[in-house]
């Protein structure tokens, strides 16, 4: 059955204004996937925080009305992170599960995203995670993993039982990713960061568009930011239509889309401007510029530092488990008082982009 269109001018557009305002145009089992990162409501510059009752009944609207947008085929993923208000940490997924749930939609998967870096807690362990909820309209869903597959960690193995000795295990495209994830974050010296300060890696967006859609099908994100998945839609082959109130990232997104500089010679981000000159065959950089630079001249694509997330999430497997063998306890600093025998000696030392965050 044919997906309804949407009205003419919104295809392939973002709507400046509230999310709501946008639903309201939209016809009922219209969209493929929902892919959305909600504020927070932690006081972020771009938020304004409210009690968590009112951001939770307000994340209810906004949910009712996803649900119906979407096609009977299709899926939501939303990816929330913790309320924190007076020492007490309440995880957002927990919260918004049984909203979900009580629409009548099917969990599928609840994903771990690693965050490598953040801030140092004092009175709790550092948060490193956050989640991204799967849920489907039905059991009817669209899942296509083949586009998504990683690589083994042991390509070469073979079966050791009788029937298939000898002969391959693995899949030849690779592995299910798992519901774990590593994508980079996107802060300093990453080539996609722009003004926004917690903006989707486009790497992780192409994860999910791939896994639950396929080439024309429609993608909304109701709280857009500066285009993310607009653009990994787009470069995807997919339709996309999304909201986002904010005027400067508004105009983030439709640059970015663009793929042009400014009158000034400015793009949104590097990769924008890497992109520009690859199209163009330019080598020479140094008369563009890019927003969040740092050097003095932009690097071309091939002086990147990127690595695939399956790489990161090796990386962080390997550190944990240092970690959890390497505590100040076990490396003989503290004692089984709790009081501190010695303190370490420490040198500066130049720290190294292991995570694939240079540019």
């Amino acid at each position: 059955m044919k997906a309804p269109d949407i009205p003419r001018g919104l295809t392939n557009s973002i709507f400046l204004g509230d999310c709501l305002q946008l639903f309201r145009q939209l016809p009922d089992n219209c969209v493929d996937l929902i892919i959305s990162s909600p504020p927070y409501n932690i006081g972020k510059p771009y938020e304004e925080k409210q009690p968590l009752d009112s951001y939770l009944k307000q994340q209810a609207e906004v949910l009712r009305h996803c649900w119906r947008v979407l096609g009977r085929t299709g899926s939501i993923f939303w990816q929330v992170g913790s309320y924190v208000k007076r020492g007490a940490h309440t995880p957002l997924d927990i919260k918004v599960f049984p909203i979900l749930e009580a629409l009548g939609m099917v969990p599928r998967n609840r994903i771990v995203w690693l965050r490598t870096h953040g801030l140092h807690a004092r009175n709790r362990f550092s948060c490193r995670h956050e989640t991204i909820l799967w849920f489907t309209k039905s059991d009817n869903y669209k899942f296509l993993l083949d586009p998504i597959r990683v690589p083994q960690l042991y390509p070469e193995k073979t079966s050791w039982r009788q029937r298939n000795k000898g002969q391959l295990t693995g899949h030849p495209l690779g592995k299910n990713p798992g519901d774990v994830w590593a994508f980079r974050n996107v802060k300093h010296n990453h080539e996609e960061q722009t003004i926004h300060p917690s903006q989707f890696p486009e790497d992780l967006v192409e994860r999910v568009v791939l896994a639950t859609t396929e080439p024309r099908d429609l993608v909304l994100d109701p709280y857009m930011g500066v285009g993310t998945v607009a653009v990994a839609a787009r470069d995807l082959k997919r339709r996309f239509v999304g909201a986002e109130t904010n005027p400067s990232y508004h105009a983030v997104a439709l640059h970015r889309l663009s793929g042009e500089p400014d009158e000034s010679g400015n793009f949104p981000n590097l990769k924008t401007l890497r992109q520009y000159a690859e199209r163009h065959e330019i080598s020479d950089l140094s008369r563009f510029t890019f927003t969040k630079q740092v050097g003095e001249t932009p690097t071309p694509g091939d002086r990147a530092r990127i690595f695939a997330e399956y790489m990161h999430l090796r990386a962080f497997e390997e550190t944990a488990e240092g970690e959890s063998e390497s505590s100040a306890f076990r490396r003989g600093h503290i004692g089984h008082d709790g009081r501190i025998k010695k303190v370490p000696e420490r040198r500066q030392t130049k720290q190294l982009a292991i995570w694939g965050e240079g540019d």
